[in-house]
């Protein structure tokens, strides 16, 4: 699935990003990513309040991560072989 689509001020669709999220939950982008990333690790500091406001966000914007650019971000050595 590569994203959700959501109307712009033009009324013309255009993908829902993971930086659309903080915007309407009033976070910073680094409190999303650790929150949809769901890594326990990096989640202590993330109130219970927020996590749910953003999860929250993420699904009445049916915000739906690209695993493409997911795979990029993860430095994955073998996403472009020699």
């Amino acid at each position: 699935m590569l994203g959700s689509v959501s109307a712009n001020r033009q009324g013309m669709a255009r993908k829902v990003t993971i930086y659309d999220i903080p915007r309407e939950a009033g976070v910073g982008i680094g409190t999303v990513s650790r929150v949809l990333n769901n890594n326990p690790g990096n989640n202590p500091g993330v109130a219970p309040e927020t996590r749910n406001r953003i999860s929250e966000v993420a699904k009445r914007l049916s915000y739906r991560p690209r695993p493409m650019l997911r795979d990029l971000s993860a430095n994955n050595p073998n996403q472009f072989p020699p």
